[in-house]
Formats: structure tokens, C-alpha cells, sequence
């Protein structure tokens, strides 16, 4: 598995993490922000900030830890913990947004796709 396979997963873990603690949260799909962490100019992991929780994944141990906005810790992901979570987030049905609703991921990609989607609207209308 590649770093940008367990990154979606790592996602998708926290998605479900916090889906089972807020099913209204807002922050399902967007964190507020997304950062590598870099350590002796090596990628090491991702810190996650959510309006109501941190997340930070560690590459090497391969392990989250979920902090609340005091700095608690909240809870501790092993890989074993991330993979059952992200295949729960992945097999859940979505519900499909309105026509005039944007869908909002955590992936850049997804971002750039429907970027790329919309420019080619205007071009054509």
C-alpha cells in the first residue's frame, strides 16, 4: 500500500471516528486544515484539525491519535483500529447532495475534478 493509499484511509478512519461521536457534525468531510509533518526533511505524517477535534497520523507506528481542542487525547487509532474504521466509512451508503449542493472531500483530487468539471461547464454553456 502506498503512503497516498493509507492517507485515504487514514481519512476515512476519521470520518467514521467522528461520524460515531457527531452524526451532525459538520466536519465529516472537510477538515479545517490538513498538514504534512516533516521530521530531519522526511515525511513522517498528517496533522488534521477539524472544528472540534486534532488528528495526528504517524507514518511510522502507523497510529492516530485523536486529541479534542484542549489538546486531550481522545483516542489512540492503531492500524488494525484505522483499517476496520475506513472499511465501515467506505461501505456506508452516501447520501447524494442536492444538484445544488457541493460534495466536499478531504482529497485534493476530488477538489481538482470537480474544478476541472466545472470550468468545462462555463466553457460550454
Amino acid at each position: 500500500m502506498t503512503n497516498s493509499q493509507r492517507l485515504s484511509s487514514v481519512r476515512s478512519a476519521l470520518r467514521q471516528w467522528i461520524s460515531e461521536r457527531q452524526p451532525d457534525a459538520t466536519d465529516l468531510h472537510e477538515a479545517a486544515s490538513e498538514a504534512m509533518l516533516i521530521r530531519d526533511g522526511f515525511f513522517c505524517g498528517r496533522r488534521f484539525r477539524f472544528e472540534n477535534y486534532q488528528a495526528v497520523w504517524f507514518l511510522e507506528e502507523d497510529e492516530v491519535k485523536i486529541r479534542d481542542t484542549d489538546g486531550n487525547v481522545l483516542a489512540m487509532l492503531r492500524s488494525n483500529e484505522i483499517d476496520q474504521l475506513a472499511q465501515v466509512w467506505e461501505t456506508t451508503p452516501v447520501t447524494q447532495p442536492s444538484s445544488d449542493e457541493e460534495v466536499r472531500t478531504l482529497s485534493i483530487a476530488a477538489h481538482l475534478e470537480n474544478k476541472a468539471s466545472e470550468s468545462e461547464r462555463r466553457r460550454a454553456a
